[in-house]
């Protein structure tokens, strides 16, 4: 069956190609451009699963979509001259490998035949070995039988990009050894070296190709080169140097007229805009972007901003919009076989679960997610994952499991040198240590994340961080202490529009304002929290709200009220699967109708303290 469909295929797509001029039809085939196209059709086929009744039944209709898909992309194929910006010209350059079958003259009839031969018989790999040697051959030879070489490993670069990181990184540096001074080459090497985490590494291939585009005057390939500056230099943490790059890059762009590149820039932008907290301002550079895009048709670009728009509205507490914006990136990114979107979206998806007291659904999104990152080896996204990971069983009061994940992304978010990672997992082991009455070792892991934070500027983290310390100085019955933190906290979360922590801060000042017999205000703090969960559809944060409320009814004599309340709250803890929270509001419930209810604050009273 499938030595039919190959040998169909091959004849299909030499009927199409043969509509080229008699010039284009009379070259011969070049190894590596060979072995990619026989990828490519792959991957065409792949796109379809089993169970889809528009599988195409011929090699001809699978080789006509296949053509179909290079006429998607025709505009970034036609800018011969420009260096891969980001992932959409990745998929342009699979399309354009289509073309480059038959546009070099450099293989010999003889073996040509032969390669092709095993092709029609089905035997794809005996027709690489044979491309292989080939290459070989051809590289040897002169400078021009190079420059196609390096074509011909570009092309096999672009169709590994994908999916294989590692297989991908060999191509293009094959590329730059038959041409040294290939700066399109030099800039993948270094995407790919920032996706594996090899940060030194990726600057120096940065480096090589803005070198080369200084000397030649090829403003694309500096533009693409600034850009991963940038994106080094956000990874660090350092955003004022990542969005210098992105300026001056997003500038060249314009001045080209390159309206990927545009669109691509934008997007940075629109993230650190988030970071820093200006999230309308982060939302409308990523809605311009998806409008270039849109325009384009650049599929990734799309999905790409459809993700920057959507961690701008779940921020901002709007969950189903923001789970919306996610899916139709996934979409997109499973049409286009992008593993590493595909990574992100399910994290992204997870996220939003986790936020509604999903924990299973969450734990589902992270594991398919974490499989498709070891799988590229980006370590980024790993340890993003396991952080995924070590919140649920947090949650579920898992104590030990959730210590050795945050540890585990603690470590690879240091390897990166990602100030946002370390500090966050800092601030998840703070927890963990004022979980287990261990105060001193949690303002520490609280004091160490907050410097970090405010070294990039991370307004939303340094919120988070002042929160922490409250709590900490709370259970040391330093109230004072503790109402600054959370009253400051909870001022530059309003400026941040995060209803989420607005929600953890009120709450924390209504079981303070309990501690101190304040009654009227403590319920006041509580029941503007329970708002804003209730908006949220947090599940966890309405549990804690109304446990809270449930004492302060308690304590104010009003037992059925406090009975309902508690009641309540059990059955969303229960839900989430929420151990420790679940236990503490039995515990109270019991207490209900007897003597010794507590009236201060224990450290178990806080599930969820962080975004």
């Amino acid at each position: 069956m499938f030595k039919d469909i190959m040998k169909d295929i091959w004849l299909s797509l030499t009927s199409i190609v043969g509509g080229m001029s008699q010039g284009t039809r009379e070259t011969v085939y070049l190894i590596g451009v060979i072995a990619t196209i026989i990828a490519a059709v792959a991957a065409v086929w792949g796109l379809w699963g089993d169970g889809d009744s528009t599988k195409p039944s011929s090699a001809r209709e699978v080789a006509e979509f296949a053509w179909e898909k290079g006429h998607e992309h025709a505009q970034a194929i036609a800018d011969k001259e420009a260096e891969i910006a980001d992932k959409e010209t990745q998929i342009a350059k699979l399309t354009s490998a289509i073309e480059a079958l038959r546009a070099t003259r450099f293989t010999s009839q003889k073996r040509r035949a032969e390669a092709e031969k095993q092709l029609q018989q089905g035997n794809p790999k005996a027709a690489v070995t044979i491309f292989a040697e080939i290459e070989a051959e051809e590289a040897a030879k002169s400078a021009e039988h190079k420059r196609a070489a390096a074509e011909a490993a570009k092309h096999q670069g672009a169709v590994a990009y994908l999916s294989d990181t590692h297989q991908a990184l060999s191509h293009y540096q094959r590329a730059v050894r038959y041409l040294p001074k290939d700066a399109e080459a030099w800039n993948q090497i270094g995407m790919l070296r920032r996706r594996l985490g090899e940060l030194a590494a990726a600057g120096a291939a940065y480096q090589r190709a803005r070198e080369l585009g200084e000397q030649t005057g090829d403003k694309k390939a500096m533009a693409n080169a600034l850009r991963g500056f940038g994106l080094i230099a956000d990874n660090k943490g350092d955003l004022d140097e990542a969005a210098k790059y992105y300026r001056r890059a997003l500038a060249l762009n314009e001045e080209l007229g390159r309206k990927e590149g545009v669109a691509a820039n934008l997007r940075s932008l629109g993230y650190i805009a988030r970071i820093r907290g200006a999230i309308d301002q982060a939302e409308d550079y990523f809605q311009r972007a998806l409008i270039i895009n849109e325009a384009l048709n650049n599929k990734v670009g799309i999905a790409k901003s459809l993700n920057g728009v959507g961690n701008s509205v779940r921020v901002s507490g709007k969950l189903d919009k923001a789970r919306d914006y996610y899916q139709r990136a996934l979409d997109l990114y499973e049409d286009l076989g992008d593993k590493e979107g595909i990574a992100k979206e399910l994290n992204n998806l997870g996220l939003v679960a986790k936020t509604l007291g999903d924990l299973d659904q969450a734990e589902d999104y992270y594991r398919r997610a974490l499989t498709l990152n070891e799988a590229l080896g980006r370590k980024k996204g790993m340890a993003i994952n396991l952080h995924g990971f070590g919140r649920i069983a947090q949650i579920r009061g898992e104590l030990a499991q959730a210590e050795e994940y945050f540890k585990h992304a603690l470590k690879l978010h240091r390897s990166l040198h990602r100030k946002a990672g370390v500090a966050i997992n800092l601030s998840r082991l703070g927890q963990i240590a004022k979980t287990r009455g261990e105060l001193d070792k949690a303002e520490d892991y609280y004091q160490r994340a907050l410097a970090l934070d405010e070294a990039r500027g991370y307004q939303a983290g340094i919120a988070i961080r002042w929160n922490n310390l409250g709590e900490v100085a709370q259970i040391r019955g330093q109230s004072d202490k503790a109402e600054g933190y959370f009253t400051r906290a909870l001022a530059l979360n309003e400026s941040l529009k995060r209803k989420k922590n607005m929600a953890i801060n009120l709450d924390n000042l209504g079981v303070l304002a309990r501690a101190r017999g304040e009654m009227d205000k403590a319920e006041d703090y509580c029941q503007r929290a329970l708002v804003l969960d209730e908006e949220l559809g947090s599940k966890q944060g309405m549990a804690r709200d109304l446990n809270h409320l449930g004492l302060i009814a308690q304590d104010r004599g009003e037992s059925d009220k406090a009975r309902d309340y508690l009641q309540r709250s059990l059955r969303l803890f229960e839900a989430v699967g929420a151990k420790l929270q679940i236990a503490e509001v039995k515990e109270n419930l019991r207490k209900l109708g007897g003597k010794g209810f507590p009236t201060t604050p224990d450290r178990h009273g806080h599930p969820e303290r962080m975004h």
